[in-house]
């Protein structure tokens, strides 16, 4: 029996996150998210609905997938407001993907 061990050189993660396999895998995980968030909004039609979206996006740390809403009103149904409780169909869909929210009330990165 021969073995060899091997460890993998230290850019490997960040040549990972680079690769574009990487960037359809969450591709396809971000258009799931949006369609399982779609279902969730509270409304059955509309601006809000329309405006859901799940991509990719190419940052400085490589790949990362995003889903949101476009509509001005996703914010105020998601997070609430002093007169209403937050909705949460934007985490829940995340989460229900097994998936975890790395950045939460906008941004791009």
């Amino acid at each position: 029996m021969a073995t060899a061990r091997f460890e993998l050189n230290r850019g490997f993660e960040a040549e990972l996150l680079r690769d574009v396999h990487v960037a359809h895998l969450l591709d396809a995980l971000a258009e799931e998210g949006a369609e399982v968030y779609r279902d969730g909004v509270p409304v059955a039609e509309g601006d809000l609905r329309d405006s859901v979206f799940g991509d990719v996006a190419l940052t400085e740390r490589g790949w990362i997938g995003r889903i949101g809403a476009e509509d001005w009103k996703a914010g105020i149904i998601e997070f609430g407001t002093s007169l209403r409780a937050p909705d949460g169909s934007l985490r829940r869909a995340i989460e229900s993907l097994g998936l975890t929210i790395v950045y939460d009330r906008g941004g791009d990165t």
